[in-house]
């Protein structure tokens, strides 16, 4: 069902609207065509950094940018004050995404015309207050829907439109952050509901391939035990992303927060800008969620006491399997701030900020990707491990890293054993696969793993895990799709520049086409229509290069 149809079949209050919009898509007289975006989710959606707290860049009309705000919003050039409740107006000493948002838009696209369109609602859950499928009274899901209907309706008479893209930055209610560890059904699910929830935004607005850029909720601040709902959720809207073909995630662990939840005006800032990069695949969908562990589990320690940091806790962004001790201190996770006297030399630690993830018994902590698995990619993962020099679990428990798909085990580092590692140091481990035909292509996938050497007096450390790919360059399809015309496919990397060469004799090259860029991501290969070469031509040989 279209978003006409919806508005008519499923809400006929809106049925005025609904022709108004019919009489737009309609018309003949085009005089501007819009690129309109839309944001939608809870508060770090709508916004609470103040104005004070933007850049000179930032402080002033932007006049190549329209802007909407909330269901009874009307289009003017966007501007600081654009925060806040959208349902009530908003806030004008506050802002959101949308500033660099649409300023890293119309940077990038000069020659369109960018529009912006926002319905936030704070402190809202997406299981009850904006499900689609909510048939009784007026929810934020319908309030979204009108707003778009309003601000469309509301364009200059005779203008056109596309809609490019939905930024959604929402998750925080749907993960209860008291409680410890015990599970919410709302957090288990968050998955199946954002699946839906993006399908019917689809469905409903007429767009089925609408691009969707989902914002992973971050961390809390000063809370030294997220909740086992905040990974979860986390984690599902990494797996969201990497099962649609049409949608991307921004990771947020990383943004500075003004208080338990809300971005400041920096992590705001980058917010925006990070949506708008996503939206153009300019994006790397392998990024890791606090894979620097520098959002504390168990708070911070410099006293040389590791027990008092550890715990039977999830780390935010990593899910805890393979419990299997029952004693005390046998079975535990945590981060910390190793001090001097755990390792020969911490001031030289190869070691990324300040906490480290420390495992003792038999856990491995595991986390989904924004990603899927690639044929012909090559991933290479890197994680530093550590062997305490002194102190509690001095020994070393050994360790495996493993590179998961759907799950399961695509590739590892094999056993690390003391040896492996130097005594009293962090060592990079490192291992490459290239994903072949064969394999399984499902939700990439990271597992830090301890072996549990000594068992009852043993540790591992992890810090600074990191993975990237790079995609083989080969021709994958080389077809005549016309009487005159052939197609050429490669594997290809997103904005990365590729040229195509031809030669009689396969020894002497030159340059046919000079620049073509490749596709946008999620798609991995790029295509170039060219025209046969004339009957007198005996033969002629084609190869693609990175330019």
């Amino acid at each position: 069902m279209n978003f006409l149809n919806r508005m008519i079949q499923g809400f006929s209050r809106w049925v005025g609207k609904g022709l108004v919009l019919l009489s737009l898509l309609t018309s003949a007289s085009a005089q501007q065509e819009w690129d309109i975006y839309l944001l939608g989710g809870q508060s770090n959606a709508e916004g609470r950094a103040l104005n004070s707290g933007l850049p000179r860049s930032l402080r002033d009309l932007q006049s190549d940018v329209m802007f909407f705000n909330g269901v009874g919003g009307s289009w003017g050039d966007l501007g600081p004050g654009t925060g806040g409740n959208s349902a009530t107006g908003g806030d004008s000493s506050q802002f959101g995404p949308e500033l660099s948002l649409g300023r890293t838009l119309a940077d990038d696209h000069p020659t369109r015309n960018i529009a912006i369109v926002k319905y936030g609602a704070g402190g809202t859950n997406l299981h009850t207050q904006w499900d689609p499928d909510d048939a009784g009274a007026d929810n934020e899901y319908d309030r979204f829907l009108r707003t778009v209907n309003n601000a469309i309706t509301a364009l200059p008479a005779g203008d056109t439109y596309t809609l490019k893209g939905m930024l959604w930055m929402q998750g925080e209610n749907d993960a209860p952050a008291t409680g410890g560890n015990s599970v919410s059904a709302n957090s288990v699910a968050y998955e199946a509901n954002l699946t839906n929830f993006i399908s019917r935004v689809r469905e409903d607005l007429g767009e089925s391939e609408l691009t969707f850029v989902i914002g992973q909720i971050g961390h809390l601040k000063d809370v030294p035990n997220s909740s086992a709902n905040w990974t979860i959720v986390q984690n599902a809207q990494a797996r969201t992303a990497a099962l649609d073909d049409h949608a991307q995630m921004v990771v947020n662990t990383d943004l500075p927060l003004k208080d338990l939840v809300h971005y400041n005006a920096a992590g705001q800032e980058t917010l925006g800008e990070n949506f708008a990069k996503a939206l153009q695949g300019r994006i790397d969908q392998l990024q890791i969620n606090n894979g620097s562990f520098e959002i504390a589990a168990f708070g911070n320690n410099d006293d040389g006491d590791q027990a008092d940091n550890l715990d039977s806790t999830l780390i935010s962004g990593w899910s805890e399997s393979g419990v299997s001790g029952s004693a005390a201190k046998q079975d535990e996770t945590g981060t910390m701030n190793l001090d001097s006297g755990v390792y020969s030399n911490a001031a030289t630690l190869d070691i990324d900020g300040s906490n480290v993830l420390s495992i003792v018994g038999d856990i491995a902590l595991e986390q989904s990707l924004s990603a899927v698995a690639v044929i012909g990619k090559t991933y290479t993962l890197t994680a530093a491990i550590g062997d305490r020099d002194v102190g509690l679990y001095q020994d070393f428990a050994g360790a495996r890293v493993e590179l998961l798909s759907d799950g399961q085990v695509l590739a590892d580092s094999g056993e690390i054993l003391s040896g492996d590692v130097v005594d009293g140091a962090f060592t990079d481990i490192s291992f490459s696969y290239t994903v072949e035909s064969d394999d399984n292509f499902g939700v990439l996938g990271i597992r830090l793993v301890s072996l549990n050497e000594n068992a009852g007096s043993s540790s591992v450390d992890f810090d600074n895990v990191r993975i990237t790919s790079v995609s083989e360059l080969k021709i994958t399809k080389f077809n005549q799709v016309s009487g005159n015309s052939i197609e050429v496919t490669w594997t290809s990397v997103p904005w990365e520049t590729y040229a195509i060469d031809i030669s009689w004799d396969l020894v002497n090259w030159s340059e046919f086409v000079p620049e073509i860029e490749g596709a946008i991501s999620p798609v991995v290969t790029t295509s170039y229509l060219m025209s046969l070469p004339p009957p007198e031509v005996p033969r002629l040989f084609y190869r693609v290069r990175v330019k």
